[in-house]
């Protein structure tokens, strides 16, 4: 089972999310799309 490169990228999505999420206004979060 290679899943690696796959799960990498991954991380490297939920890194970027966690990070556009934290720079918004907590009132924003709500109308996420």
């Amino acid at each position: 089972m290679r899943h690696k490169g796959r799960w990498s990228e991954l991380l490297r999505y939920i890194h970027l999310w966690d990070k556009w999420l934290r720079l918004r206004p907590k009132g924003d979060q709500i109308h996420v799309t």
